[in-house]
């Protein structure tokens, strides 16, 4: 019997919604800011995510490679990956990026710097059903 009511505890501790703040996630590594944003809402469908890469004296990272992750908190999903490209002054889009159904999300940014130094963030989303 305790068995199973850890079991229960366990299953209703992992299936809690994420908090989604609606804010940019921000991290630094290496003296490069790095911060995603996912503009608008979150909403199955098309959506972008922007990525800001700033160095440690406060000027725009440029020539970086950015890809954006989107992955289901439960297992068993296929993750939606796009590049970011480009924009201007540190400022990367994706163009491609689309959630592919309502749930709890972990989009993450994985940038490659010019230099070949390796920055990461991440960001729960929760996206509203239809």
């Amino acid at each position: 019997m305790r068995f199973l009511a850890v079991v229960v505890l366990f299953i209703l501790v992992g299936c809690r919604p994420l908090e989604n703040t609606g804010q940019a996630a921000t991290g630094t590594e290496g003296g490069v800011r790095v911060s995603l944003e996912l503009v608008g809402p979150p909403a199955v469908g098309p959506a972008e995510v922007r990525v800001y890469l700033l160095g440690g004296d406060n000027k725009a990272v440029t020539d970086a490679t950015v890809t954006v992750t989107g992955t289901m908190t439960h297992a068993g999903m296929e993750p939606i990956i796009a590049q970011a490209v480009p924009a201007e002054g540190g400022l990367y889009r994706t163009e491609d990026f689309a959630f592919d159904m309502a749930g709890d999300w972990l989009l993450e940014a994985d940038v490659t710097l010019p230099d070949g130094g390796e920055v990461t963030d991440e960001q729960a989303v929760t996206v509203p059903g239809g």
